[in-house]
């Protein structure tokens, strides 16, 4: 009975929001702190169930939980659930709830710790957000540096032809420049529509290896202008996936051009293409290039992020090339070690059959 009593006084005095609740998810029982959390009485919360004071777009998978709960499936389950508490304002909890069993091991009641977490996530929104415009703002200032460069070309060339109308050696140097300059701009313009893009919704099942190969078919003899071996090596058969062929060979052909840009003097570009234990298409890319410096690895695939000189390169390569597999459901990761190469691992998922 002694035991009892400090059971039913811990529960009781928790900081903590604690509610005991029948198969039925009636409230049973509920502590001090958790009617303070709502802005109920014990009284009125006993005469409701957990679904009541649940935001109605969490209340499904609320029960749901608990019914595996009450069915004996899960011995404990933790998820955010959104409470509406007395004056109609909405709270953000992390809720843990597991079952109290009888004599026979049945479960019997259900108890669910509850904290609010509404600061928190309000903080959590807030950095999101932060972040969010940071990124905008870097992206806006990358794209007008970009954007800035083959205008002022064009300005440039454009005043040099008013100025000399009559000069016809220089009128062609110039046209030559502003065709170039707005192929450039063009160019960027592309990139950029491409990775904002969603993936066309012409899908279908694409031979991961046949799209390789047909890469590798465009861009043998440039491999070989570089003085880059091609190698590959197997990874047993390779899964068909749901996506769209053309987007996948950019992918490849980005990783290609930059492994090939990696090794100026020539090197070894080593391939696999195979399948995973789980079933996933893998598709790796290994060069013996100078390789990524520690500093720049969590930034490669951010739009604009380049460490090749001006003018060679945009930046959007790897970018685009991220958004493509993310929009196929897979992911892309890279070790590198500085003079040594990189490896970039395409994983997809693979269709069942």
């Amino acid at each position: 009975m002694k035991t009892e009593k400090i059971f039913a006084k811990v529960f009781q005095e928790s900081p903590v929001g604690m509610a005991l609740l029948d198969s039925h998810l009636r409230f049973v029982r509920v502590n001090g702190a958790f009617c303070q959390m709502l802005g109920f009485t014990e009284q009125e919360l006993l005469g409701l169930t957990s679904l009541d004071v649940t935001h109605p777009d969490d209340r499904e998978t609320s029960a749901e939980h608990a019914k595996k709960v009450f069915a004996d499936e899960i011995p404990l389950y933790r998820i955010e659930n959104r409470y509406i508490t007395k004056d109609k304002q909405v709270l953000q909890a992390s809720l843990t709830a597991s079952p109290v069993r009888d004599e026979r091991g049945k479960p019997l009641y259900g108890v669910a710790i509850v904290e609010d977490i509404t600061e928190r996530k309000q903080a959590e929104g807030q950095l999101a957000q932060a972040e969010k415009m940071a990124s905008l703002r870097t992206l806006a200032g990358a794209i007008a540096h970009e954007v800035r460069n083959p205008l002022g070309v064009i300005l440039v060339s454009d005043q040099l032809m008013l100025d000399h109308p009559d000069d016809r050696k220089l009128f062609h140097e110039c046209a030559d420049k502003i065709s170039s300059a707005t192929q450039r701009a063009s160019h960027i313009i592309d990139n950029l529509l491409k990775f904002a893009s969603p993936l066309s919704e012409q899908r279908e099942e694409v031979d991961v290896h046949a799209a390789l190969e047909e890469t590798l078919a465009l861009l043998t003899h440039m491999m070989t202008l570089k003085k880059v071996k091609l190698r590959t090596k197997p990874l047993g058969n390779c899964p068909r996936v749901h996506g769209n062929a053309e987007m996948l060979q950019q992918v490849f052909t980005n990783l290609i051009l930059n492994a090939c840009n990696s090794m100026p003097h020539g090197g070894t570009l080593t391939m696999a293409c195979g399948a995973t234990e789980s079933g996933e298409a893998k598709v790796e890319f290994t060069d013996t290039g100078h390789g990524i410096p520690p500093q720049d690895l969590t930034r490669i695939f951010d739009p604009f992020f380049t460490t090749m000189p001006d003018g060679k390169g945009a930046g959007l390569g790897l970018s685009i090339s991220y958004s493509i597999i993310q929009q196929h459901k897979g992911r892309i990761e890279v070790a590198s070690e500085v003079n040594k190469g990189t490896t970039f691992t395409l994983f997809l998922p693979g269709i069942d059959r």
